[in-house]
């Protein structure tokens, strides 16, 4: 969620900081900045409070989650991805 670490930047906290204020570990924060993880509405709630924002604003504009493409597959490892017939089984020696 980009708005929450812009939120964050602007209330001149680090995720630390935060997250000690709102009861989480510094990790989940991470996650829900990165997009790993979507925050519960308690935990909006809480975040909003802390950082003097309307928590509506967390909705404005989302970032989703989403799987990698096999585009991006392909640049993090430098290899193709393999395709696969789901509907034939695999082959077991």
């Amino acid at each position: 969620m980009d708005f929450l670490r812009k939120a964050r930047e602007e209330a001149h906290l680090t995720q630390q900081q935060l997250a000690e204020a709102v009861g989480l570990s510094r990790n989940t924060i991470v996650n829900f900045e990165t997009g790993r993880r979507i925050p519960r509405m308690d935990d909006i709630s809480k975040i909003a409070e802390a950082l003097g924002v309307d928590p509506v604003a967390f909705f404005a504009n989302p970032t989703i989650p989403r799987e990698a493409s096999p585009g991006e597959s392909k640049r993090k490892t430098g290899k193709e991805p393999v395709k696969r017939d789901r509907r034939k089984p695999c082959k077991t020696a």
